[in-house]
């Protein structure tokens, strides 16, 4: 009887070992190790900001420009600060980012938590505009006091879903509660929300050490070294990346960082017009937008819609760039907003990719109209992602439209009603009762064929001409 009991506690001991081993996020067992200098790199270590927002938060859409902004201003040529973003309530929220907004208490959105001790609420103003640059500068005063007590070394396969972190003390952790903390995040992923955003940047997907992490406890120069496992859905690597850090528990100071990316390649800048932020201005009437891209690698496919048109312009035509006449094609869908680009073979470095008729209809007055990109995709003849960042003139660049001197009947494009108009009051000068000021182009006081000429060198059916 007991040797049957003994047989029963082993087999049931056995199969609860094995049901862990395979069912539970198991872990090979971490070692700790006096430092080699030859066999440690530090990984790059970037300010930790940590921005809590949800799909439901009006203001939040502002708080995320305001990051762009700020990687504009300062991730320039490396890795300043990594803007996490943690949901809440949207489709995008899980336990882990609802349990690390209790973790800071944050009870207002948008919040944003630089180094874990400095707390922005709201959207940052100067008392009556926003003021992005207050991003930036606490940014730059976190990295310039924050306190580092280890180094960092982080390596990552995305195929196995597992990573290697290495942390060297620089000094004895002592008596403070340091955990690591882990967040894999996915950059660019578009999901549309009802407070109008729809590129959503660093999302966090997963914390595989939870909200608030493990104990690790370093004399100076000891070596903690652990293999671990983690669970992500996304087969887009390109997008993809792992941040470790060390936490305080007791002050919340972030001690030490690393971004590992799952794709080293250097992302391509796709972009209107201009690569960098700001008003970009415009008349009434037809007007070209050239989208272009720089730093592209193998580009095959490329997919663009916009947000429906307003009651401020509306998407006429698209064409192709003399340089890709012959090797893409394009086809548009007015209604949807939507450009698709295909491309014969794959497209390498920098340069136009297509342009886009718009015909502006009205003056934006002191607000901006925005051609807000809704849905994105750049692809590799694999149908793999092209690693990218985007320009979208959403919340942080729009367009600022003013009334066009040759649009002498205000209805929104220059026509042949203002020819007709123009053509009324022909031979008139200043002064005589069919004088039509308006059409005195060169202000010389009459209207004669110079202004003739000039309105005709403006005419909108030039530019549609060059369309299809």
């Amino acid at each position: 009887m007991r040797k049957n009991v003994k047989k029963l506690f082993t087999l049931s001991f056995a199969c609860v070992f094995i049901f862990l081993f395979l069912f539970t996020n198991y872990q090979a067992p971490y070692k700790v190790y006096a430092a080699n200098d030859g066999d440690f790199t530090p990984s790059p270590s970037p300010v930790i900001l940590e921005r809590f927002t949800g799909g439901w938060c009006g203001a939040c859409p502002y708080a995320s420009a305001g990051m762009d902004y700020s990687e504009m201003v300062l991730n320039q040529t490396e890795q300043v600060f990594i803007p996490l973003a943690y949901h809440s309530r949207d489709s995008l929220a899980s336990a882990d980012t609802e349990k690390r907004a209790e973790y800071y208490n944050i009870n207002a959105y948008p919040s944003v938590v630089i180094g874990g001790i400095d707390l922005i609420v709201g959207v940052p103003n100067d008392g009556q505009y926003i003021d992005f640059d207050q991003y930036v500068a606490a940014i730059l005063e976190c990295e310039n006091q924050q306190q580092i007590v280890a180094d960092i070394q982080l390596n990552g396969d995305f195929d196995s879903h597992s990573f290697n972190v290495k942390v060297k003390a620089r000094e004895d952790f002592g008596k403070r509660n340091i955990n690591i903390i882990a967040a894999i995040y996915q950059d660019w992923v578009i999901t549309p929300q009802k407070n109008g955003e729809y590129m959503n940047r660093y999302v966090v997907r997963k914390m595989p050490y939870g909200v608030t992490g493990k104990p690790v406890k370093l004399k100076a120069e000891q070596v903690y070294e652990e293999d671990r496992k983690f669970v992500l859905t996304t087969k887009a690597s390109a997008q993809c990346g792992i941040v470790v850090f060390l936490q305080d528990q007791d002050t919340k100071e972030i001690v030490g960082s690393a971004l590992f990316k799952f794709s080293d390649e250097k992302p391509a800048l796709f972009y209107w017009n201009i690569p960098q932020m700001g008003l970009q201005e415009k008349h009434t009437s037809l007007d070209i937008m050239t989208y272009k891209v720089t730093n592209t690698r193998r580009l095959k496919k490329l997919i663009v819609q916009l947000l429906p048109a307003d009651d401020y312009y509306s998407l006429e035509s698209v064409k192709l760039p003399d340089s890709l006449a012959n090797t893409a094609n394009i086809d548009f869908n007015p209604r949807k907003g939507e450009i698709i680009v295909n491309f014969d073979t794959p497209f390498t470095g920098s340069g136009d990719l297509f342009d886009l008729l718009v015909n502006f209809k009205k003056e934006t007055g002191d607000d901006v109209v925005f051609l807000k990109i809704i849905q994105f995709s750049a692809s590799d003849e694999k149908g793999d992602i092209v690693p990218f960042e985007l320009i979208d003139l959403s919340f942080f660049s729009g367009i600022k439209v003013v009334s066009n001197q040759y649009d002498l009947d205000k209805n929104g494009r220059i026509d042949d009603s203002d020819v007709v108009l123009l053509g009324k009051s022909f031979g008139s000068m200043r002064g005589d009762k069919g004088f039509l000021k308006e059409a005195d182009f060169n202000d010389d006081r009459r209207i004669d064929l110079l202004d003739i000429n000039q309105l005709m060198l403006n005419e909108d059916w030039r530019i549609k001409k060059s369309f299809p």
